[in-house]
């Protein structure tokens, strides 16, 4: 497992009981990471500085080959099916900030190519799923935008949704997974161009979810759920330890549950140590008895 931090990118063997970190990769300039992705053995950080370093990594070490600049500061990274490296990256000169959406061709990491721009405004995060690019602002963002870059050298705005202020999104699996506490929707953006939303879900405590393949956690009630049917999310139990804070999250396989703590150290939670939920585990007010309102609250146009 990859993390990062500063200028440092850290690699970890959660085989080991507590985790084991194997190496630590440094610059040695003082860069300020902002964000992070990974596609393979092909690690992606994005700076500050608008500059992307690109590393090749194994379990023994990482090996920078390619470190290029944007132009601006690099606020989001994804890897497109092909291989391709989409940013998100502003001047820093305003807010909202003045936006482009920049899709990189890293087939020769000596060389790196600019294939599209896209400009826009009032856009913070990135996140890939599939040949999709959502955009959103985590700060006061009102919209999801949803870009097809199923063609590279033309990503098409699909779609935007309503995004109530101070909400969060995660993003995975060919959805989109709003935190509006105290509600927990989803939309599938599998095709980006006919989206479909599920049912509200009520999270009392909950105000964070992060989703990755089968598992979901809620952050605020450390809740873990099924997502079976990613529109409808099932609570199956709770994290024995609180987290004081969750910087990420997925899930290894079918029955583990990774977690940040407060540094770099990863938590690593079986789903088989997980409180089974009761009555008793729900009526406390701290977790969610994963009813529904029945409306969906999702304002989708083409």
């Amino acid at each position: 497992m990859l993390t990062y931090r500063n200028s440092g990118v850290h690699c970890y063997d959660l085989d080991q009981d507590p985790p084991v970190r194997l190496w630590a990769y440094d610059s040695g300039i003082e860069e300020n990471c902002l964000t992070f992705a990974i596609q393979g053995t092909r690690a992606y950080v994005g700076y500050g500085n608008g500059m992307v370093r690109v590393l090749e990594f194994d379990t023994d070490g990482a090996t920078e080959i390619a470190y290029f600049s944007t132009g601006m500061i690099a606020h989001g990274l994804g890897v497109l099916p092909g291989g391709e490296l989409a940013v998100l990256s502003d001047l820093g000169e305003s807010y909202p900030p003045d936006n482009e959406l920049q899709v990189w061709d890293l087939s020769d990491p000596a060389q790196p190519q600019l294939l599209a721009m896209v400009e826009d405004e009032g856009f913070n995060e990135l996140a890939l799923t599939g040949s999709s690019i959502v955009l959103w602002d985590s700060l006061l963002g009102t919209q999801i935008k949803v870009f097809d870059a199923s063609n590279p050298l033309a990503p098409l705005e699909a779609f935007t949704a309503v995004m109530p202020l101070y909400a969060n999104v995660s993003v995975d699996n060919g959805h989109v997974f709003i935190t509006e506490p105290p509600l927990l929707k989803a939309i599938d953006i599998s095709d980006p161009w006919q989206p479909s939303a599920g049912p509200e879900i009520f999270i009392p405590d909950g105000y964070q979810f992060y989703a990755h393949g089968s598992s979901g956690y809620l952050m605020g009630t450390n809740l873990v759920f099924d997502l079976a049917d990613p529109l409808v999310p099932r609570p199956i139990g709770a994290i024995r330890s609180p987290l004081r804070r969750t910087m990420d999250f997925f899930s290894a396989g079918d029955f583990s549950v990774v977690s940040f703590g407060t540094g770099l150290i990863p938590w690593v939670f079986s789903r088989e140590s997980s409180l089974s939920l009761s009555d008793e585990t729900t009526g406390t007010g701290s977790t969610t008895d994963g009813s529904s309102t029945g409306e969906t609250g999702i304002g989708a146009s083409p």
